[in-house]
C-alpha cells in the first residue's frame, strides 16, 4: 500500500510483482487535512489487504511514475466508488472516465449523509 489512491499488486500473468496501480477518479491531494489522507489510506488497506482484486485499465500505458491506471475491484464493488461514498475521498473530474458519473455521485452520497469528512 502506497497512499489512499496509489496500491502496489502482483500480477502473476505478466510476470509482475510489487505492481503499482494509481486508482482513477481519485483526488487525496485536494484533501486539505493530512490526518484525511491518512484515513483514505486505512480505509482502502481494509477494503483490499490480502484481498484478490480485479484491474480495469483505462490504458495498458504506464503514466509517468510507470504505474498502471486502473479501475480496481474487489468482487462487486468498485474499490474507488466505496471510498467516495463512505466520505473519504473527494473525486477526481479533471480527467472524466466511464465511472466518473457513479463516483461523483457517490460523493454526493457521502455529503448529504454527512459521512467521513463531510461530518
Amino acid at each position: 500500500m502506497i497512499n489512499g489512491q496509489t496500491i502496489e499488486v502482483t500480477i502473476p500473468e505478466r510476470g509482475l510483482s510489487d505492481q503499482r496501480v494509481r486508482i482513477l477518479g481519485l483526488d487525496l491531494a485536494a484533501l486539505p487535512d493530512k490526518s484525511w489522507r491518512d484515513g483514505a489510506k486505512i480505509r482502502l488497506q481494509e477494503l483490499i489487504a490480502n484481498q484478490v482484486v480485479r484491474l480495469e485499465l483505462e490504458t495498458s500505458d504506464p503514466d509517468g511514475y510507470n504505474r498502471l491506471l486502473a479501475h480496481v475491484w474487489r468482487n462487486n464493488i468498485l474499490i474507488s466508488e466505496q471510498l467516495a461514498k463512505e466520505g473519504y475521498v473527494l473525486t477526481n473530474d479533471k480527467y472524466p472516465h466511464k465511472y466518473s458519473d457513479r463516483l461523483v455521485y457517490a460523493q454526493e452520497y457521502a455529503r448529504t449523509l454527512d459521512y467521513g469528512m463531510w461530518k
